[in-house]
């Protein structure tokens, strides 16, 4: 068992991940698992009544001109559901694990 805030040595040193939040839920998979399903979108800023309308979203980051989306959802799934085109952004396994719990 290894628990670390440094990010980058648990993504050299693990096969298999679990993530607890402060939810009840557990999320368990291999961490290249993780890496290729777990995905950050960007797209133009959304409004409210988008906002309001999502689900399945992990996380959801609004800057003055862009909105960025952390989602198991395919970027067609989630363009389809947002209604607007967006692009995927490559980002580090630190990054994805804050786009899925929110902070440290």
């Amino acid at each position: 068992l290894i628990t670390s805030h440094v990010m980058s040595d648990l993504e050299k040193l693990t096969h298999q991940i679990a993530i607890v939040d402060r939810s009840t839920e557990v999320y368990q998979s291999s961490m290249s698992d993780f890496c290729q399903q777990f995905h950050c979108y960007e797209t133009a800023k959304i409004n409210e009544d988008q906002l309001n309308n999502l689900t399945d979203i992990h996380r959801i980051e609004q800057a003055q001109a862009s909105t960025r989306l952390f989602s198991f959802m395919s970027q067609i799934e989630l363009e389809q559901h947002i209604h607007q085109p967006i692009s995927k952004v490559e980002v580090s396994f630190e990054e994805r694990f804050l786009g899925f719990v929110g902070k440290y």
